[in-house]
């Protein structure tokens, strides 16, 4: 049931709202550092700082209602496009097989970042909409500006960059399923022997710590080497979904940004925001995974049991209808064999026709005498002339 791609459909979004919702200010702050609206010399407390004075609290939680919009289907979408590529393709190569969980992820970042994009797209103009200078009325209004202004292509503005950042889903998966197997055997008793090099410190804290825990660091440490890899894409994505300036689009391209940002920032500033993007989503991974594993075994849990209890209510409606067919058939064998006892007797009484005893015997017939008195009857006049003919 774990493989149930509707499951992960389900578990998925829900983890997705639940991580997203907890984590916003700083994914609101990290916005705010990539975008080029942010000072050079401005760092993550500077950032949310500046926030909080121009907004107060509630500009920590700016654009949580598209995120929500986006993060629902996008997680929804994401592991169930992995359950069910990793299902067709487990079946050839084996579901622990490295190149599954490679090629699985690949395509689930696909499907997900082709579906989503016009959602992230409103989501950071609107956390932008402040230094643009174009104020929206909400996520719709700015939705059909957009299409106003740039049209249905500008929906799809920073696609090609998140399509780069496939690459760190995959490789976030193939470090997480690794860990996530070493730590089942673990549990199951197949210890293996920690190596002699760099990575027995490491492997010895790890087994330190309580099962739990683990759990947790395994998920953030693969979240923060895959992001860590792929981070430039990001500020890409951000700076290609910023509005124009003036009616003109500093950022035009991939390529183009990427050089860009580079010649006027150094290769530090394709890295900027970096900090506060792994504060952002080390904690939202976890979190998110933590949700999404727990959701996904309560769900499994409660399917196996919907099925369970389906299957005895079926068994004991099947039974019913055994033991209601068995009792028919009882009482149709029944009925025949009344039907065939009448049937004799009916044949007998017509063969061998008993006279009434009393016109017989000169006592007066009774013609409401039953059938069988007047067999009993024939049957004692029998007896008596046999008895007379003895003597």
């Amino acid at each position: 049931m774990r493989d149930s791609k509707v499951l992960n459909f389900i578990a998925g979004g829900l983890a997705g709202a639940v991580a997203s919702s907890l984590t916003n200010p700083i994914e609101m702050v990290k916005t705010q550092l990539q975008s080029s609206y942010t000072g050079k010399g401005a760092n993550f407390f500077s950032a949310a700082g500046d926030i909080y004075r121009k907004e107060g609290v509630s500009g920590f939680y700016r654009g949580l209602g598209p995120t929500l919009v986006g993060i629902v289907p996008a997680r929804s979408s994401y592991f169930w496009a992995y359950a069910a590529t990793k299902a067709v393709l487990g079946l050839k190569l084996g579901s622990e097989s490295p190149v599954v969980h490679f090629v699985s992820a690949v395509a689930a970042g696909f499907v997900t970042s082709t579906l989503t994009n016009p959602l992230w797209m409103v989501r950071t103009r609107i956390q932008l909409l402040g230094e643009s200078g174009s104020m929206y009325a909400g996520w719709s209004d700015a939705f059909r500006d957009i299409i106003k202004n740039e049209g249905w292509k500008g929906l799809m503005k920073g696609v090609v960059p998140s399509y780069w950042g496939i690459s760190e889903g995959a490789i976030y998966w193939m470090l997480y399923e690794k860990l996530k197997k070493r730590l089942a055997d673990e549990e199951n008793g197949v210890v293996e022997e920690i190596p002699n090099d760099w990575t027995a410190p490491i492997r010895r804290a790890e087994r330190a710590l309580p099962k739990p825990v683990r759990m947790f660091a395994v998920s953030g440490l693969c979240k923060a080497v895959a992001s860590s890899f792929a981070y430039p894409h990001e500020v890409c994505r951000v700076r290609l979904r910023q509005g124009a300036v003036n009616g003109v689009f500093k950022y035009t391209g991939m390529l183009q940004t990427l050089q860009l940002v580079a010649k006027e920032e150094g290769i530090a500033g394709l890295y900027r925001g970096l900090p506060a993007h792994l504060v952002r989503v080390v904690p939202n991974n976890i979190i998110l995974f933590y949700t999404y594993e727990t959701l996904a075994r309560i769900l499994d849990e409660t399917a196996k049991g919907v099925i369970t209890q389906a299957r005895r209510q079926r068994e004991r409606r099947e039974r019913r209808i055994a033991e209601r067919e068995q009792r028919a058939a009882e009482e149709a064998e029944q009925r025949e064999g009344k039907k065939w006892r009448r049937r004799k007797r009916t044949s007998a009484s017509l063969l061998f026709p008993v006279h009434d005893s009393r016109s017989s015997l000169g006592g007066g017939g009774n013609r409401g005498e039953s059938w069988s008195s007047r067999v009993r009857l024939g049957r004692r006049r029998e007896r008596g002339v046999h008895l007379i003919s003895q003597s």
